[in-house]
């Protein structure tokens, strides 16, 4: 019986080399990310951030005939019907209070 358990034993396919690697100490100070702009720290203004927020399409997307963007624009039919107070009565007890 030990024989079998020897051959059947779990043998891991993945080989890690090296060992446990310990983490390096990390620094929490606030350094800039490698690819922002101009080396701009996160929260900090500029003149090219304030001009982005105010930045406005030139070209902007306007719907065809008969598309729509919002379901608030769309015909009445379409849209999503009113939820009566008791669907959400009945929601909200968990059912518990309709008997067939």
């Amino acid at each position: 019986m030990k024989f079998t358990t020897r051959l059947l034993k779990y043998v891991p396919t993945i080989k890690f080399v090296g060992g446990p690697h310990q983490a390096k100490a990390a620094s929490h100070a606030v350094k800039p990310h490698p690819m922002a702009p101009e080396g701009l720290l996160p929260g900090s203004t500029s003149s090219s951030t304030a001009s982005y927020s105010r930045y406005q399409n030139p070209n902007p997307i306007q719907p065809k005939e008969g598309e729509y963007f919002s379901r608030s624009e769309l015909p009445s039919r379409f849209r999503y019907k009113p939820i009566k107070d008791s669907d959400i009565e009945n929601v909200l007890s968990g059912g518990a209070e309709i008997v067939y």
